[in-house]
């Protein structure tokens, strides 16, 4: 890039304190940015919303040691809502963490293109 990027949309959706399926909290439709907070390492299986070259980052903002693990094409959400992951295994991300989503519209997946997961 020759010039100065700015994601705009950030949103803080209320912690996490269970797993979810098709997240779709309050604003992401037009978020670039979404904050995540949780109570325990619960496991996000999908994310809705994903429309063809779509990028979002998702930043753990959980303080310590609690983690936020993505499930690999899980069937608790629907078809095109699911992560496909490296080695087709579920990854963690780190407090303090984030990572960069993109949506494949050929695949109608979201997939993890830059992170700080375990």
């Amino acid at each position: 890039l020759s010039q100065t990027l700015f994601a705009t949309g950030v949103i803080t959706p209320a912690t996490l304190t269970g797993s979810v399926n098709d997240y779709a909290p309050t604003g992401f439709a037009t978020a670039s940015i979404v904050r995540v907070s949780s109570d325990a390492g619960w496991t996000i299986t999908g994310l809705a919303g994903g429309t063809a070259n779509r990028l979002v980052w998702l930043v753990n903002i959980n303080t310590g040691t609690v983690a936020i693990v993505f499930a690999h094409d899980s069937a608790s959400s629907a078809a095109a809502n699911r992560f496909y992951l490296v080695d087709a295994a579920a990854k963690s991300l780190l407090a303090g963490g984030g990572c960069l989503l993109w949506y494949d519209g050929t695949s109608s997946r979201w997939r993890i293109i830059s992170d700080r997961t375990a």
